[in-house]
Order: structure tokens, then C-alpha cells, then sequence
């Protein structure tokens, strides 16, 4: 069996979390370059000494010097003064332009690559080549769903699901970059339940300063009607989840030449009730011409996983909308 060991230190396992990046995404994409099982351990643990298969070590650069010497390596000194692995090889990467180094470990030739945990997701198509060679990738099917094989994050997984986002591991913010570039529009995000987490995770990708209008947060029933025009009558009536509000803060966000997404539900843990239970979320997409379309979803988790799922929710309804998927 071709395992892959992903050996990360305390701090790379908090910036992690930090951004957003799940362990689910990361064995996804290692899966898809070939590894049949994906093992994770604590660089502290030691847990990954005499690992056989790959080795991917994600750490801060102060981190490195443990790995290295452990496997029998030495470290030297580049050019520039930078901290390089004798006898081993650099991966360049851009953003700054800088190098990731690899080398190969035991009689078995294992590969080892060394890399900081803020490059995994946007520089994967760089070191992901490392660990597949020449093979072909396979595919890393992501749907919107949590009840496939292996969940990827709150409301996603790789397995089968009503919603078919990709079929190459892609995140979706990744993929709505690429069709907001497609189609010329720009972003703007109403958000009330989320936050500003649709916004944030759409500022996550290279490239999202060109696409990315702005957003706003408007939480309360006051910030919805003055920064978005959601009349009063409408929130009294039918309150701030539903349909109808949903309506208005997305075309009360909309500017010309953009596309808006307005969500606004009930994350817990109170607040539900018997029509409007914990997990109940509205959202709204406005296109540049004033149409519009909403729809409700029934979010199962905590707090947290409700805000998350209702963020991967609405980045998959606005790449419906722009033509990115279709449902199967």
C-alpha cells in the first residue's frame, strides 16, 4: 500500500485551521496524486519516525532542521544565505519567488518535501508533481454534500451528492475566481449569519483583488435596513430569515457590473424555533440585470459547521448561477 505521511508541527497546525484549510482537502489531493492512504501525524509525536512511503512536512522553516537531521541529512547554506538540505533539490515557488526542498529518503528512495503550511493550497499544483511523477492524477470528485466517502469541510465531500462541483479537487472559491474573471462581473457579499466569511473565503485565492468588489456585514435588523434598504415591514412580517429579506439585501447590495450573494439563517445553537429550526439559512443570488434567485437550505451541525456549510453552500449557488456547474 502507497501511503503518503503528512507530518505537520504545532504552529503549520494552527495556520491551518486559521485559513480555512481542512486535513479532508489536503488527503484529497494527495489521494489524487496516487497515495492510497493518507496519514497524519504531529511532528512533536514523533509518531512519524520510520515512516515508509511519502513524506510531506509541513512546518515553519525553524522546523526543518529537526526533519533533515533526523533522516540523516545535513544542512547547509545557499548563495543568498537561505538554509538548504546537502545533496538535496529545490522546488521553486513564486509569491515571493523562493525555494521548497525535497529529497529522497532510506534504500526505498521515499520522497520527503519540506514545506510552510501557507503555499499548501494555492502552490499545490506546484508540489503535488513531486509525489505523482508522470502519473496521470486521479480524479477528486467534490460535491455538496456531507454523506460521500470522506468529507472535505462542513457541507462538501468527495463523494457522490446532488451537486457535482468538480471532478479535479478544486476548492470552490477557487473555481468562482475563475468564472468571475470568465464573465467580467465582480462580488459583492451581504452576509448576516456568515459574517463576511463568503467574502473572506473568496479573498483566500491569488487573483481575487480583481473580482472581489467588497462585502458587508450586516447582522442586525437595523445595519440590514440602512446599509441595504431591507424595508422594515419586511423583517417585522416575515422576519430576517426569509425569502423576501434575502431578496432585498442582495439587491441592496447590487452594484452595476456585478453579481451579489446575501445569506441570512439561524446558526445556533438558539434562536430556532418550530418553523425556523437551527439550521435554517437563506440565501440570494442578484445578477447585474436585477434578476434574482433564492433558496432555502436545512443545515445539520453546531454553530460553526452551520456557518461553514452555509458558506460552501452559497459559493456553489453563485457558480450555478454564473454557468460554473450543473446539478446531475
Amino acid at each position: 500500500m502507497k501511503q503518503a505521511h503528512v507530518v505537520v508541527d504545532e504552529h503549520a497546525w494552527d495556520m491551518l485551521a486559521v485559513t480555512g484549510l481542512t486535513f479532508g482537502w489536503l488527503k484529497a489531493w494527495l489521494l489524487g496524486a496516487g497515495a492510497e492512504e493518507v496519514v497524519f501525524h504531529r511532528l512533536h509525536s514523533d509518531s512519524w519516525l520510520g515512516a515508509a512511503g511519502w513524506m510531506l512536512v509541513v512546518a515553519g522553516e525553524d522546523e526543518f532542521g529537526r526533519v533533515v537531521l533526523q533522516h540523516g541529512r545535513r544542512l547547509g547554506m545557499g548563495t543568498a544565505g537561505e538554509r538548504t538540505v546537502v545533496g538535496g533539490e529545490g522546488l521553486e515557488l513564486d509569491n515571493p519567488p523562493r525555494r521548497a526542498w525535497f529529497y529522497v529518503r532510506d534504500r526505498q528512495r521515499w520522497p520527503t518535501l519540506l514545506m510552510p503550511p501557507g503555499d499548501i493550497a494555492y502552490q499545490r499544483f506546484a508540489w503535488l508533481p513531486f509525489f505523482s511523477g508522470d502519473r496521470e492524477p486521479r480524479p477528486v470528485y467534490v460535491h455538496l454534500t456531507s454523506d460521500g466517502r470522506g468529507d472535505l469541510e462542513p457541507g462538501l465531500s468527495m463523494g457522490e451528492g446532488s451537486l457535482l462541483l468538480n471532478d479535479c479537487g478544486f476548492l470552490p472559491e477557487e473555481m468562482l475566481v475563475q468564472t468571475l474573471h470568465r464573465t467580467g462581473l465582480r462580488l459583492i457579499t451581504a452576509e448576516s449569519c456568515t459574517a463576511g466569511r463568503i467574502a473572506q473565503r473568496v479573498a483566500r485565492v491569488p487573483g481575487a483583488s480583481q473580482v472581489l468588489w467588497g462585502g458587508m456585514i450586516t447582522y442586525a435588523n437595523e445595519a440590514k435596513t440602512a446599509l441595504l434598504g431591507v424595508s422594515p415591514a419586511t423583517l417585522n412580517e416575515q422576519g430576517a430569515v426569509s425569502r423576501s429579506c434575502v431578496e432585498a439585501m442582495a439587491l441592496g447590495a447590487l452594484q452595476p457590473g456585478c453579481v451579489s450573494v446575501a445569506v441570512s439563517g439561524v446558526a445556533g445553537p438558539g434562536g430556532g424555533s418550530t418553523e425556523k429550526p437551527v439550521g435554517t439559512v437563506w440565501m440570494a443570488v442578484a445578477l447585474s440585470d436585477g434578476s434574482i434567485e433564492s433558496r432555502l437550505c436545512r443545515l445539520k451541525g453546531g454553530r460553526a459547521a452551520i456557518q461553514s456549510a452555509t458558506v460552501v453552500h452559497a459559493l456553489a449557488m453563485l457558480l450555478e448561477r454564473l454557468g460554473g456547474i450543473q446539478r446531475i
